[in-house]
């Protein structure tokens, strides 16, 4: 999760756990070839989610004048699994709460904490998730490209490209490579890290908000609760009695 590059870079400084070391910006690399787009099958990746507030204070100087696109982070890990082409994905959350969403075929189930019920989310629903996997493994780095390209930093010991998608003001082309020396309390609209060798996400930093990844060793097998099966079962019968074969476009 989507400035002053140097002012930047200081609030990541400060951020307790992180370590950030010296940045080469000579290097660029297209987006396409950093990210990719698919972890593979079997896979598993946690994404831990931050405020910004919890960051240092005195190293981030005017950085906590960014505009914060949510309040206190409500989602504080996203634990994704996929084998067998089953993808099960948790969001645990500050309140204690959490909800699990599991991708098998065109359905996707639902299921939250303390209630009893799980739910189908048919396709071509108006409901849908908080999360979309359809098209990547990180839809929230959807953004990626060569045009945002800043060269290298090394982040926690592991050396990766940087893209920073600077904000935009209004007369900025739309495909210009904007400056980064932009005035002291502007930000970047996002900033992400790649380790360069395995192109997975290692940061990013959004907003109010930060994302950092690792990633566990895949489970041998994900099973479909019992419930959210027979929940399906009853979804594919209605279905199939509304809307006959004669009767479907």
């Amino acid at each position: 999760m989507r400035m002053k590059a140097a002012l930047f870079f200081l609030l990541l400084l400060g951020w307790p756990g992180l370590r950030v070391d010296a940045q080469n910006t000579d290097a660029e690399v297209k987006g396409s070839q950093a990210l990719r787009r698919s972890l593979g099958d079997p896979a598993s990746w946690r994404i831990a989610v931050a405020d910004a507030k919890t960051l240092n204070p005195n190293k981030i100087e005017s950085a906590t004048k960014a505009p914060e696109t949510r309040a206190a982070a409500e989602t504080e890990m996203i634990s994704i699994d996929r084998v067998n082409n089953i993808l099960r994905c948790t969001l645990a959350k500050s309140s204690n709460d959490e909800e699990t969403y599991w991708f098998s075929g065109n359905l996707i189930f639902e299921k939250r904490a303390g209630s009893p019920s799980y739910f189908v989310i048919p396709p071509n629903s108006e409901i849908r998730p908080p999360v979309d996997f359809s098209q990547s493994d990180f839809p929230e780095l959807h953004w990626i490209a060569n045009l945002f390209s800043s060269g290298t930093k090394t982040v926690n010991g592991i050396l990766c490209y940087i893209f920073i998608e600077p904000r935009r003001v209004a007369g900025d082309p739309p495909t210009a490579k904007l400056a980064l020396q932009t005035p002291t309390g502007a930000h970047p609209t996002r900033i992400a890290y790649i380790d360069i060798a395995n192109a997975r996400p290692v940061l990013l930093v959004e907003g109010g908000q930060a994302r950092e990844y690792s990633y566990p060793t895949p489970p041998q097998s994900i099973e479909i609760p019992a419930g959210a099966k027979d929940a399906g079962e009853k979804y594919t019968a209605w279905f199939k009695k509304t809307f006959p074969p004669q009767s479907r476009p």
